[in-house]
Formats: structure tokens, C-alpha cells, sequence
């Protein structure tokens, strides 16, 4: 039997070639059996053992911004269902009164004043029929003043001593009352209530 390594005479029974030492085993096997293997299919089984494709700056930047888009989108719904529910109801007379303590110059507290808190566009909606309710209302109360406030850059409409002939439109101070006057709701010749600007 010859070395498949050296090609050198080795004696039968060897283990392993005397000269080179290599191992004679496979040669001395007879019902020895290699499986075959396709080395194109073991370059396959190779190929698909890759890392993980990292992703690139785009695909989070994409994924950033639309969480950006879907928290500005909710926000904005928030806002426009919260002032749906804000300007929904029908009369003036369904918002809550809410109250504040008139202080003079000195701080001591000298009387009460009452308010109710709209946005601007509800407040432009109202027709003569609510406001008219609204005003008789108003001339019921035992307020120093009462106050329509809107959400607009604090303006609104000031009743002062609780008398709707005297309101006026403009800017309110933080207590309500009047701070800059833009105009006058008056009465006209039928008995409607008109804005007269100052």
C-alpha cells in the first residue's frame, strides 16, 4: 500500500506512514463511505449565514418623523375635539359662573365679580335671542361686575354693576374688568344688540 501523501511503500496494517507520518486510516478502510458534498451547495449554506443588515440613517429618520407627524396630528385633534366640546353648547346661560374677589388699590377685598369663560368664535355665534336672555340674566345679578371672557388675547365683553346697557368690548384685565375698550354693545332702534366700535 502506497502514502496518498508521500507515495512512499507502507506495510499493510499501518496507521500511519513512516516516513511522512500522515495518517493512513481512510486508506485502510475498506467499506469505508464518504458522503458527498456538493461544493456549490455547502458555498450556498455559507452564503446565507450573514449578520443582520444594519439599517440605514434614512429608515430611522423616516421613522422619527412620522412619530413626530402623529403627536402634532394628535395634539391638534386634541385641541379641535376639546374646543368642539368647549363651544358646543347652545345658550350662554349653560357655561358654568365662575367667581373672583374685587380688590382695591390697597389689596382689601371690596366685592364680588362674576365671569364665564368662551372662545371668540362662540362668542361671535351667539344670536340676539341668547344674548338677551344672557343680558336679563346678567342684570339679576348681585356682582360688581360680570364678564363674558374670551380666549382671544383676553378679550371679551365687561358688564359694569351688572348692567347690560353700560357693556363694553375690549381687552380685560386679569380680573375681568376692563382693561383697553375697543367698543360699545349698545341697543339699537328695534331693540337688537349691536357692537359700536369706541
Amino acid at each position: 500500500m502506497k502514502c496518498p501523501r508521500c507515495g512512499s511503500e507502507v506495510p499493510q496494517g499501518y496507521a500511519f506512514c513512516g516516513r511522512c507520518g500522515s495518517s493512513l486510516f481512510a486508506a485502510n478502510q475498506q467499506n469505508y463511505t464518504q458522503d458527498f458534498v456538493n461544493p456549490q451547495q455547502q458555498y450556498n449554506y455559507q452564503q446565507y449565514v450573514q449578520p443582520k443588515k444594519q439599517h440605514s440613517k434614512g429608515f430611522y429618520n423616516l421613522i422619527g418623523a412620522l412619530i413626530v407627524l402623529v403627536l402634532i396630528g394628535g395634539f391638534f385633534g386634541y385641541v379641535k375635539i376639546k374646543t368642539f366640546i368647549y363651544d358646543s353648547k347652545p345658550s350662554l346661560l349653560d357655561y358654568e359662573v365662575k367667581t373672583g374677589e374685587v380688590l382695591s388699590g390697597s389689596g382689601t377685598n371690596i366685592g364680588t365679580y362674576g365671569y364665564i369663560d368662551i372662545s371668540k368664535p362662540r362668542l361671535e355665534r351667539t344670536s340676539q335671542e341668547d344674548y338677551k336672555k344672557f343680558c336679563d340674566f346678567v342684570s339679576k345679578q348681585n356682582y360688581n361686575y360680570f364678564a363674558i371672557k374670551t380666549g382671544d388675547r383676553d378679550t371679551g365683553i365687561c358688564f359694569p354693576g351688572c348692567d347690560p346697557t353700560q357693556a363694553v368690548y375690549g381687552v380685560l384685565d386679569d380680573d375681568c374688568s376692563e382693561y383697553a375698550v375697543d367698543g360699545y354693545i349698545v341697543q339699537d332702534d328695534y331693540g337688537n344688540w349691536i357692537y359700536s366700535p369706541k
